[in-house]
């Protein structure tokens, strides 16, 4: 597995099984490594989010928690699963790949800056619509 040589058309070069199963398993790491720093094992009191919650422990709570985490392990890494082998096997395939390479510097920090407050402007607009159209 080698270093995608343009970001903007590549970000993960997959070309080999052995480069999709260490793909798997450095961006797996990093994802289950975050997972348990913040949510933790409710037994073990691990995790920020555990360890900072003042409800009391009940067995109830340990087991929900418990389904809850081993929900979010299947989800990470069905996830995961499903993201390399889509950069391995069907985004080279996609007519947008590509589509940045040579238009980096095409746009300056104005513009993207610019972009981000139109973006916010429109999305909490339409946010504040829609939850006022709830309550009609």
């Amino acid at each position: 597995m080698k270093p995608a040589s343009n970001a903007f058309v590549s970000v993960l070069t997959i070309e080999t099984f052995n480069d999709f199963v260490l793909a798997n398993v450095y961006v797996g790491i990093v994802y289950y490594l975050l997972y348990f720093v913040v949510g933790g094992k409710p037994i073990l009191n691990i995790g920020v989010l555990e360890y900072t919650n003042p409800v009391p422990k009940s067995k109830d709570r340990v087991a929900s928690t418990i389904v809850q985490i081993k929900m979010g392990i299947f989800s990470l890494f069905s996830l995961l699963l499903f993201t390399t082998v889509w950069l391995w096997k069907v985004d080279h395939l996609t007519p947008y790949y590509g589509y940045w390479a040579g238009r980096e510097n095409e746009f300056g920090l104005t513009e993207l800056i610019l972009q981000i407050f139109i973006y916010l402007f429109v999305f909490d607009t339409w946010f504040y619509l829609t939850h006022h159209l709830l309550h009609v």
